[in-house]
């Protein structure tokens, strides 16, 4: 993205909203696939905090968890650099 170029305070500042962004479309697309029944379910479970239940609940959903963060990833990835806002609204 360019970053290396900006002062450190500023590029943290930078990853850390991206961060925040792309785990802001993980939960939005993650939200689609599970429905309303789905969502909360999940919550209940995060509630729990059990990882092992709340991996096996999102791998219902989403068989390739991986995958499916790594395709979200590349989307943001590719609508920064082209100047577009993550999410579809350009």
């Amino acid at each position: 993205f360019g970053l290396e170029s900006l002062p450190p305070e500023k590029q943290q500042e930078l990853l850390d909203l991206m961060t925040e962004t792309v785990m802001k479309q993980i939960f939005l697309a993650l939200g689609e696939k599970m429905g309303d029944e789905g969502a909360d379910e999940f919550d209940v479970l995060m509630k729990e905090g059990n990882q092992e239940k709340i991996e096996a609940f999102i791998k219902r959903f989403v068989p390739d968890p991986d995958a499916f963060v790594k395709g979200i990833v590349t989307e943001f990835r590719d609508a920064v650099k082209n100047g577009g806002i993550p999410g579809g609204k350009e």
